[in-house]
C-alpha cells in the first residue's frame, strides 16, 4: 500500500495510478476485518479502509478505458461497507449499501449481457439484499431478491455445468427470507485474505481483476 501511494503521488487523478491504491485498501480492509475471511479483528480500521477506498475510486475520472472496472470496484466497496455495518449491527445502513452495489451491478450487467461475470455480481447483490431485511423484521422485501438470486444462479449453473458454486447455491443456499438468521454468502467477489490471525466470518470471495 504504502509502495503505491508513493507511486502515485501527485497523480492523483489518474485511474492507472490510483486504481491499485484503492484496490490495496480494500484489501487491506479484509486483513484488518473483513467479513469474507481470516482477519485480524479491527473491525473500525477495515472499515475505515474500505472508505477509503471508495473516496480513491469516487474520485476517479468516468468515460476512461478502465471505467467498468472502476465501477464493478465501486460496487464491491458498497458491498463491503455493507457488510461491515452489518458487523455494527446498522441493518437500515446495510441496505442502502447493498442496494447502491446492487444499482451499480446491474447497470454493468445490463450493458455486457453476456459477461456471466457481472451477472454473477448481479446475482451476489440480490443474496445479500435477500439476507438483510428478515434482519430487522421485513422479510416480505427481501423476497424478490431472494427469487431474482436463485434464478440468476440458475442461468449461471446452465450455462455452465461446471460451475460448482452456482450449483451449491441451487442446492443447499436456497434463500429463505423467513429465517432472520440464514446468510447466503457462499457466493461473493473474494476469496479469504489469509492472515496470521482472526476468524472465519462469511464465505469466499474473488476481487474483480484490474
Amino acid at each position: 500500500l504504502r509502495t503505491w501511494e508513493e507511486l502515485s503521488e501527485g497523480n492523483t487523478s489518474s485511474v492507472a495510478g490510483m486504481l491499485p491504491v484503492a484496490i490495496s485498501y480494500i484489501k487491506l480492509g479484509d486483513v484488518l476485518g473483513g467479513p469474507g475471511g481470516p482477519n485480524i479483528d479491527e473491525d473500525v480500521g477495515a472499515m475505515a479502509a474500505y472508505r477509503r477506498s471508495l473516496a480513491i475510486l469516487a474520485g476517479l475520472p468516468s468515460g476512461s478505458g478502465r471505467d467498468r472496472t472502476v465501477r464493478r470496484y465501486i460496487g464491491l466497496v458498497h458491498e463491503r461497507i455493507g457488510e461491515m455495518q452489518l458487523e455494527f449491527k446498522h441493518d437500515a445502513e446495510a441496505v442502502v449499501s447493498f442496494e447502491k452495489s446492487f444499482a451499480i451491478r446491474r447497470a454493468l450487467s445490463n450493458e455486457a449481457p453476456s459477461d456471466q461475470v457481472m451477472l454473477r455480481d448481479v446475482g451476489v447483490s440480490h443474496e445479500k439484499i435477500c439476507s438483510v431485511h428478515p434482519r430487522h423484521g421485513d422479510a416480505g422485501a427481501g423476497t424478490p431478491h431472494c427469487r431474482q438470486a436463485l434464478e440468476i444462479y440458475r442461468r449461471l449453473y446452465e450455462n455452465d455445468r461446471d460451475d460448482t458454486f452456482a450449483l451449491t447455491t441451487l442446492a443447499i443456499g436456497q434463500p429463505q427470507p423467513h429465517l432472520p438468521e440464514r446468510h447466503l454468502t457462499m457466493l461473493t467477489p473474494t476469496p479469504p485474505v489469509r492472515a496470521a490471525r482472526g476468524r472465519e466470518r462469511g464465505a469466499r470471495r474473488r476481487p474483480p481483476r484490474a
